[in-house]
């Protein structure tokens, strides 16, 4: 009975952020009244969860290989406004790249500062935060970038095959690449061990800090791309705008089956992870709540992914005892 027992919490835990999101879609329908089902809502929250979703799916690999990141929301607000400014001097294309490559670069001075002269990643991300977040006011005065283009417009606003919204298609094309490279190749399966163990992976012959500094590009591509389709979405480059995501993404993260002291990754429990907290503000939004009260929400969802996590983590080591 115990072995059944266990192994139904353990069924609970490794599908949370399933059961978390159905049970929360139902008590948002019930209080909404179905709003939360009209057409129009579900499109505008297949919108407002593209954004967090590709930086969360960014954070994801970033976790998992156990790195540690607070510098995300200030990499994506920098990432945002040099894309913006870029945008009114050059081709669209090129100001896309332009901004997925800074927060490449971004991740990559986090990375070799890290490995190189072994600082917690928590302080010295902590630090970096500031720089980007600084240098991101100084380029616009602390002002918005408007005026943008149609093509920035779109990336975040428009549609493809008539229905779609471009936020979610794109966010799709980032879970499918994330999840194939994670979970398919090789080089998925050195950032987990690195993650786990970075000793053992150093000794089986793993390159355990250029897979960490490279883990950590990788998230900062998501966190560019993720800049872009922020911009577009808002028709405008705020040097502030990234800075509510970072919290959002670690509970996504940690909710969506992610463990916290790496090893493993859950692309898809992310996305899931992303979805319950979009049904949350959205149902939090209908009903006329107060921002303050929803960041009292989110803190509450934070606490209650951490409390998951390590519940997660002790019911494993029981079961393996």
């Amino acid at each position: 009975m115990k072995n059944k027992n266990n192994n139904a919490l353990l069924l609970v835990l490794n599908n949370k952020a399933i059961i978390l999101t159905i049970l929360m879609l139902l008590v948002s329908v019930v209080f909404t009244g179905g709003t939360t089902l009209s057409s129009n809502n579900i499109a505008g929250v297949m919108r407002q969860i593209s954004v967090l979703a590709i930086i969360s799916i960014g954070y994801t690999i970033l976790l998992g290989g156990g790195m540690m990141d607070l510098s995300v929301g200030n990499i994506v607000s920098l990432c945002g406004v040099v894309y913006g400014i870029a945008s009114l001097h050059m081709p669209l294309f090129p100001a896309l790249i332009t901004a997925i490559a800074l927060g490449a670069l971004c991740e990559l001075v986090n990375g070799v500062m890290i490995k190189s002269f072994n600082l917690p990643n928590f302080v010295l991300t902590l630090a970096t935060g500031q720089i980007y977040k600084g240098i991101a006011s100084i380029l616009t005065d602390g002002k918005s970038v408007g005026g943008l283009s149609d093509g920035v417009k779109y990336l975040g606003q428009g549609q493809i095959l008539g229905f779609l919204p471009m936020p979610f298609f794109i966010m799709i094309i980032v879970v499918i690449l994330m999840a194939v490279l994670i979970g398919k190749t090789t080089y998925g399966r050195h950032v987990l061990a690195a993650g786990g163990n970075p000793f053992a992976a150093e000794v089986s012959g793993i390159r355990v800090k250029f897979i960490n500094i490279t883990t950590m590009m990788i998230g900062g591509l998501c966190f560019g791309l993720g800049s872009a389709v922020l911009t577009g979405r808002v028709a405008s480059a705020i040097p502030t705008a990234g800075e509510n995501y970072l919290m959002d993404a670690i509970a996504a993260v940690v909710i969506g089956g992610t463990p916290m002291r790496g090893g493993k990754a859950k692309v898809v429990g992310t996305l899931f992870g992303v979805a319950l907290i979009g049904v949350i503000n959205n149902m939090l939004n209908l009903l006329n709540v107060s921002s303050y009260w929803q960041w009292v929400c989110k803190g509450i969802i934070i606490i209650v992914a951490i409390v998951l996590d390590s519940v997660t983590d002790r019911t494993f080591m029981a079961q393996k005892a």
